[in-house]
Order: C-alpha cells, then sequence, then structure tokens
C-alpha cells in the first residue's frame, strides 16, 4: 500500500511548487492519476511491460491529439472570415466543435476496440482514452497551432514526469522482483500439496468415507442386481454427503487451483527477468511444469470424493 500511495502522494506535493504550477498549469492533476494507473505495486518484471505500454499509449495519444486538434485549428480558419485575426475570432466555432466530436467519438471507439482485443492495453488504453479526451475536449477553445503545440506539449510532459516517478519508486522504494513473487508461490503450492495429502488421509479415515466405499464396493450396487433379502433399508450404510473432511479437501484444491492460475501468468515474467546465481528460464519452465503435472493426479486420484458422487446405477 505504501508504494502505491507514494507516486501520487510524490506528485502532488511536487505540484505545490510554484515553478512546477506554473509550467503544467491546470493540467497539473494528470499526474497523480497518471501516477495511480501506472501501478508501481506491481513486482519489477510486470510494471516494465506495463511502462512500455504505457509509454506506447501517450505517444499515440500525443499523435492523435495533434492531429485532431490541427484539423480542428484549419476548421476554425477556413470558416472565419478573412481579415479577422485569430484573437479577435469568437470563441467558439461550429465546425472546430464538430471536428473535434468526430476525432472524439473515434478516439473513444479505438481504445475500446484495442482494450477489448489485447487485454495486456486495459490499464494503458485508459491513459491514452484520457489524454485525448482531454485534448479533444479543450480542443474547441484553441485558435491557433502555437496554443495546440503549447497544450499538447504540457499533456505529454505531465505524463511522462508521472510515469518517471512512478518508475523510481517501484526500482528504489522496496524493489519486488517477478522472481521472488514466483518462489513464494512455488513454496505455497507444495505446501498445499502436502497439506491435500494428509487431508486426502483423514477423508478416508473418516466414518462418512467408509459408509460412501463400503456402499460403492458392494457388487450387487456396481452391477445393479440388488435383491430384497428382507433387511429394511435404513440398516444399510448411508453415504454422509456433508463431511468435514471433504469440504476441507474441495476448499485446498480450489486454493491449488488458483495458485496454479496465478503462476501460469507470473511464470513468463519470471523467465524474462536477468538474476545472478538463480535459476535460469528453463527451471523455472521445468519446476512450473513438474507443480502442474503434479496436482492433477493427487487432486483427482482415485480415492477423490469428487469421482465418487456418480451415481450407482
Amino acid at each position: 500500500l505504501s508504494r502505491g500511495s507514494l507516486p501520487p502522494t510524490i506528485g502532488i506535493a511536487m505540484c505545490h511548487a510554484p515553478a512546477v504550477a506554473s509550467y503544467f498549469g491546470t493540467e497539473s492533476y494528470l499526474v497523480p492519476i497518471t501516477s495511480v494507473l501506472a501501478m508501481s505495486v506491481l513486482p519489477r518484471g510486470k510494471f516494465l511491460m506495463n511502462l512500455v505500454l504505457n509509454l506506447l499509449a501517450v505517444c499515440s495519444g500525443v499523435v492523435l491529439s495533434m492531429l485532431a486538434l490541427w484539423s480542428a485549428v484549419q476548421a476554425r480558419h477556413y470558416t472565419t472570415p478573412d481579415g479577422i485575426p485569430p484573437e479577435l475570432a469568437p470563441k467558439y466555432n461550429a465546425s472546430q466543435s464538430a471536428i473535434c466530436a468526430i476525432w472524439l467519438s473515434a478516439s473513444i471507439w479505438f481504445g475500446n476496440v484495442v482494450r477489448a482485443k489485447f487485454p495486456a492495453f486495459d490499464l494503458p488504453s485508459i491513459t491514452f482514452s484520457i489524454l485525448v479526451n482531454i485534448a479533444v475536449t479543450f480542443g474547441s477553445s484553441l485558435s491557433t497551432t502555437t496554443a495546440v503545440n503549447m497544450f499538447v506539449k504540457q499533456l505529454l510532459t505531465s505524463m511522462l514526469t508521472a510515469l518517471a516517478i512512478t518508475l523510481g519508486v517501484n526500482l528504489l522504494v522496496f524493489p519486488v522482483s517477478s522472481r521472488l513473487v514466483v518462489y513464494k508461490e512455488f513454496a505455497a503450492g507444495f505446501g498445499l500439496l502436502k497439506k491435500l495429502a494428509s487431508q486426502q488421509k483423514v477423508y478416508l479415515a473418516s466414518p462418512e468415507s467408509t459408509a460412501r466405499y463400503s456402499t460403492l464396493t458392494r457388487t450387487e450396487a456396481l452391477f445393479g442386481k440388488v435383491e430384497d433379502d428382507g433387511t429394511p433399508e435404513d440398516q444399510y450404510p448411508k453415504v454422509v454427503r456433508e463431511n468435514k473432511a471433504e469440504d476441507a479437501l474441495q476448499e485446498t484444491g480450489a486454493k491449488i487451483r488458483e495458485l496454479v492460475g496465478k503462476l501460469h501468468v507470473d511464470v513468463p515474467f519470471a523467465k524474462r527477468e536477468i538474476a545472478w546465481g538463480r535459476l535460469d528460464a528453463k527451471e523455472l519452465a521445468e519446476i512450473f511444469k513438474l507443480l502442474r503435472n503434479l496436482y492433477i493426479p493427487v487432486y483427482y486420484c482415485p480415492f477423490s470424493p469428487f469421482l465418487s458422487k456418480a451415481p450407482l446405477s
């Protein structure tokens, strides 16, 4: 939590300086907002990938904003009577506002398409949308190309400053590598496997499990030839579905499945990192492969309660 709240705090404190406030102007609020979207709490591998995507999104947003605002200013010039300087022209221009509205709709559609097509661009697409929306919204009040250049430059500088602050916090303040995260997940996975094996032993020793398997292994029940021997039905062993040992098995199995899903996402980032005297990328992939191949038969072993839920007939 401290690493996540540190970049916006630094950005807000920095914007209180007169020199910074006079340079950014009213766009200084973008510094803390962008620093939050940069996600400094991520491990180093994920953060660097997210940083590159954010830089790509910011640069793409700046290019699109310059094109949109330039075309809007040109529409203003073509619809303004000759001989009137831009400073004396009316502030509102219908053609300029219409061009900005068209670019705004197109940018929103493009950002949503990229966000839906590539999940990795989820947060960078938000940064892109914020930059383009602000630029196009204020673009209808800009009358010259010089004003457009200064305005877009302020947007670009504020977002790049936020990304630089986030980069420094992630690399210098309590740095966490993706390999460290994977090592902890490996340790947790082996611990859950050990716990699962002990819980299966407890489950097999429980009276409910004995009653279940004694019913399932009867020859008459297996072949569907149950004959009436005069014994009351209430004297046969009954299968008790509500079993504490079985619930514990299901809970541990759900944790293992969730952990394997996290490892599937974290291992590629750990393989890309550079470490000295540590496991290489092939060894990390082999450990994950062995863990995944081990938990499936242990979880779905023949004595598991999940395979005994089928009807007898």
